[in-house]
Order: C-alpha cells, then structure tokens, then sequence
C-alpha cells in the first residue's frame, strides 16, 4: 500500500502539471515531489501571510498520507482517479487553482476523509456522485464557483457530521432535499447564484447549529417555514433573489444574533414585523423589491447596530 501510495502522489504531480507549481515542483529546493526522498518528504512547509503555516503533505508514523493541502498552487489538469489509492487521507484542500474535469469516483473509496476543498477551479461534472454517500466522516464540503452540475440528492442525509457544505457558483439544479434537515451540525450553506427550484423544507428547522445560510439568485418559491426561525445561532440569512412570497414571522425577532438579514427582490407581502426592533446585532436588513405594505415599524430606532437599511420598491407608508 506503501508503494501504491507513492505511486499515486507521482500520478498526481503529473497530471495536475507539477513541473509549473508555485510549491513542490522539481528542482524548487527542499520538499520537492519526485525526489528519492521518502514520499512523506514531498512538499515544503509553507509559510502564510499572516505569520502561520502548513505542510502540503503530512503522512502519520507508518507512511500514509493523511492530508494534502495544495491551495494556490497553480495546478492545472485533472484529478487522477489514483486518488483513490490514498485510502487514510482525510483532508484534500486544493482551492484557488485551475483543476479541471470531474471528481473521480475513487475519492469515495477514502472513506475517513473529512474534508474536501476544490472551492474556485474550472472542475465540472456531477457534483454529487453515488460514490461518495458512504463519506459519512465528511465535514467539511467545499465546492463552490466551479461548473459542477445535477441535483442534491436525498442520501445528503447521510453525511451527518457535515458542517460546511459549499457549492454556491455552479449550475446545481432541482430542490432542497428534506433530509438536508438530518445534517444537525451544519454552521454553513452556502448554496448562491445555482438554479435550486421549488420550496424551502420545513427540515431547515432541525439545523439548529446553522449560523450561515445563503441562497441568493436561485428559483425558489413558497413562503419561509415557521420552523427556521427556531435556529437560534443563526448571524447571516440571504434569501436575496428568489421568488419567495407570504409574510416574513414576527418571529424573526428572536434570533438574537442575527447581523445580516437580505430578503429583497423576492414577493414578500404584509407588513414588516416590528419584532426587527429586538435584533441588536442586526447590521444589515435588506427588504427592498417585494410587496411589503404598511408603515415603517417605529421600532427600528431601537436597532442601534444597524449600518445599511434598504426598503425601496415596496407599498410602504408613514
């Protein structure tokens, strides 16, 4: 397995265009790939602009590669299917590149990863394949501006440890899955500019470590669940362009976290809740573009961290 591993970190170095990386390509000095070295050896420790760093590639005491960190390492090419060889890695990290092509089916043969990271590359194809409902350990899932496509399947409720799930930028299509409300440990959704159609489920109630959740430039319709305002950690909610109606619940007000709040360019009607008064974290609240009526609530003098209020294009009076 040893040897396969080697073989599979050498399989990667060409086809995602080593020779032009910014860390670890040959002749670059100390931790580059290729040498005779042991493989754990490959890749330097990399010093960050804030003063902190990380190894782009850590192996644990028997030689199995455990993590792969290649962010902004101006990779082009594909992810060779021999990823899969790298059965005990449980982070692969390669946002900022120019990956191309699919995610290989193998990757769900790496059965502790827990995180995945190929956020701003040019990758494509489905983006959730039957082959990785069985990443029961994933945590983090970050996928966001590529071109990835499909649907969000049902099975995303298998994936219970998740916390991050990012796939905003690409052309997913379909609904919200109800079982998205099995995911409890979710702090972040992110799933802005897609083509999500339908109604938001009633599930979204259950993700009550939820503090982030953007939907912006979707298709989606209905009203807003009563049972998402029991998310009580929740600091930034975007439902900003989509075509969402009904009234926005009084109980808004009781997030007492809440900073951002984007509901604009929607179809929502009714009359603002005064509750937004009791929001004293609220600094951003976003309503303009909908069929809101009636006056502007006296209580917004009390939402002293308020920065940016927009209500324009409403039926508004007072």
């Amino acid at each position: 397995i040893l040897n396969e591993q080697r073989y599979a970190l050498a399989v990667m170095y060409f086809s995602l265009g080593g020779d032009n990386w910014n860390y670890g390509a040959i002749g670059s000095g100390e931790g580059e790939w290729m040498s005779p070295l042991n493989y754990c050896e490959w890749g330097p420790t990399i010093q960050t602009q804030g003063g902190g760093s990380y190894e782009m590639l850590e192996c644990d005491e028997f030689g199995n590669v455990l993590n792969l960190n290649m962010q902004s390492n101006n990779m082009e090419g594909t992810i060779p299917p021999e990823i899969g060889v790298l059965v005990y890695m449980t982070s692969y990290i390669s946002f900022f590149n120019a990956q191309t092509g699919p995610i290989p089916t193998s990757l769900g043969l790496i059965l502790p990863l827990q995180t995945f990271d190929v956020e701003s590359n040019n990758m494509d194809g489905d983006l959730f394949k039957p082959e990785f409902y069985g990443l029961q350990e994933i945590i983090n899932f970050r996928a966001s501006l590529n071109n990835f496509r499909g649907t969000i399947p049902t099975e995303i409720g298998q994936w219970t440890k998740l916390q991050n799930l990012w796939f905003a930028q690409n052309f997913i299509t379909g609904t919200l899955p109800t079982e998205i409300g099995n995911c409890v440990d979710m702090g972040a959704f992110l799933f802005y500019e897609n083509e999500i159609q339908g109604t938001l489920p009633t599930e979204l109630g259950n993700m009550n470590a939820l503090t982030w959740i953007d939907m912006e430039d979707n298709q989606i319709v209905g009203t807003i669940p009563e049972e998402f305002y029991s998310n009580l950690d929740l600091e930034e909610v975007i439902f900003k362009n989509n075509t969402l109606a009904g009234t926005i619940s009084d109980s808004v007000g009781n997030l007492p976290r809440l900073a951002t709040f984007w509901a604009s360019f929607n179809e929502f009607s009714g009359t603002i809740p005064t509750t937004f008064g009791n929001l004293a974290n609220l600094e951003e609240l976003e309503l303009q573009n909908n069929r809101l009526e009636g006056a502007i609530p006296i209580e917004f003098g009390s939402m002293e961290s308020i920065e940016f209020l927009s209500m324009e294009s409403n039926e508004l009076t007072g």
